[in-house]
């Protein structure tokens, strides 16, 4: 449910701010190799895999990585030869609605579990 969330968020910010075609290319292989990885705040991949499932050439994949960057999707982390580390930005906000009927954390638990976090 979160990569759904994620994905009508970003189509609602890009309607105001657009971004070439490259960079929803690569802003979806991140969030689908972060589904994988399990939703962690921060996690490593390749540029190789990333440029593969984003179906980009380098320079297409660089352009559209500082794009995502410049614009506050993501941050990205060089870290010499190993692969580099990303962090997304949560472009969905949680509904407050859900929150305001936690009432202790098995129910805080129970939202999160609903909302995929």
């Amino acid at each position: 449910m979160r990569k759904e969330m994620e994905s009508d968020a970003l189509y609602d910010v890009i309607e105001q701010n657009p971004i070439p075609a490259s960079a929803i290319a690569l802003w979806y292989a991140l969030l689908h190799i972060n589904k994988k990885a399990g939703w962690k705040e921060e996690f490593t991949v390749t540029g190789p895999a990333l440029r593969l499932k984003a179906g980009l050439s380098s320079s297409s994949f660089k352009r559209a990585r500082a794009t995502l960057v410049a614009s506050g999707y993501i941050e990205h982390r060089t870290r010499g030869n190993l692969p580099s580390a990303y962090r997304m930005k949560r472009l969905a906000k949680v509904d407050d609605s859900k929150l305001d009927r936690c009432d202790g954390k098995a129910n805080l638990d129970r939202v999160n579990e609903e909302l995929n976090l």
